[in-house]
């Protein structure tokens, strides 16, 4: 789970953001457990606002003291990997007493997110008094903390019947095309694909219905990455994964999903189907090389695989960083419930 822009101590961070300099540092705080559609908002805000962008996250330990041992989810390192997959978080390292030395030494903005984060008490005890927050505008209809969103989780005892989450959705008047540009309809691929071709561009494919984001689909969607020059990533409808998972499935609707697959640095453009598989949009797009990552339905893949070839593409199999899938996360999310 390495990455280069993760920092174990803060005088690692200091040096490197010193060097960036006289970029505008913007610093934000928080657990970032489970990362979720209603993080993204906040993220796109604070890196519009400055030229590095730091994250402090607070530490398991904290974590779980806070949340009495029902947290976190994901480890600290998890976390990182996660966040610095986005197209806006340039660094992360761990929140302690020491974050006082870098406020003193670089130039920075503080982002508030008005409860984005539910750790607050903690981050007011390690940030100095006189520093200054910026408080982000413009979240009040997305700003769901990851714990509410958990709370909904345990009173319903999980699985959780998706139409009881309709009440987190944002509603699409709420997000403009701007943001989410690289989300595509159906209707639109056409004109995505004549574009692709006369860049003559080698298209990567693969599918699912990551409907909880974690470090296992980002390790998987990078590697996807580098085997073309533009991935698409094809999103299972919510009726699709209901028919294929459950009634209690999806977690997140179709909108949530695409938006927060969107915000990753390796995806180039989310396009939604229906239906049991996505070979109709195989068929059309013809993909230079198409992906597969986790566990699988070998019928399935023998269907997808034989149309790429068919079309002169060549099939890839990853398997996932052990341990991780959305249903692996929400067993997680409950045993640490029941065991609370």
């Amino acid at each position: 789970m390495s990455h280069p822009s993760f920092f174990q101590h803060t005088s690692e961070a200091i040096r490197y953001l010193t060097q960036c300099l006289p970029s505008r540092v913007g610093i934000a705080w928080g657990c970032f457990d489970l990362f979720h559609v209603h993080h993204v908002p906040f993220l796109q805000m604070a890196k519009s606002a400055c030229g590095q962008l730091a994250i402090a996250l607070v530490t398991d330990d904290q974590i779980a003291s806070i949340h009495a041992k029902r947290r976190p989810i994901f480890s600290l390192e998890e976390r990182a990997t996660m966040l610095l997959g986005t197209r806006y978080v340039d660094i992360a390292f761990p929140l302690s007493a020491d974050i006082s030395d870098l406020l003193e030494q670089v130039p920075h903005l503080i982002f508030n997110s008005q409860g984005i984060s539910d750790e607050a008490d903690e981050v007011q005890r390690l940030f100095p008094t006189n520093a200054e927050a910026q408080t982000l505008s413009g979240l009040n209809e997305i700003d769901i903390t990851t714990q509410a969103l958990l709370h909904i989780l345990y009173k319903l005892k999980l699985p959780v019947p998706f139409p009881r989450f309709s009440k987190l959705a944002v509603s699409s008047e709420n997000r403009s095309r701007k943001k989410i540009s690289n989300v595509i309809s159906e209707e639109e691929l056409p004109t995505l694909l004549k574009h692709l071709n006369e860049r003559q561009a080698r298209i990567v494919t693969t599918n699912g219905s990551f409907d909880i984001l974690h470090p296992g689909h980002v390790q998987y969607l990078r590697h996807a990455r580098t085997l073309g020059d533009v991935l698409l990533v094809l999103v299972n409808d919510d009726h699709s994964i209901r028919t294929l998972k459950g009634e209690e499935r999806p977690i997140f609707n179709l909108l949530d999903r695409m938006y927060t697959l969107a915000s990753l640095a390796c995806v180039d453009y989310v396009i939604p189907f229906s239906g049991d598989n996505p070979l109709y949009l195989l068929e059309r797009i013809k993909p230079w090389k198409h992906a597969k990552g986790g566990s699988f339905e070998p019928d399935r893949i023998a269907q997808e695989k034989q149309l790429v070839e068919s079309n002169g593409g060549t099939f890839h199999c990853f398997e996932l960083v052990e341990g991780f899938s959305s249903t692996n996360a929400l067993q997680k999310i409950k045993s640490l419930h029941q065991g609370g």
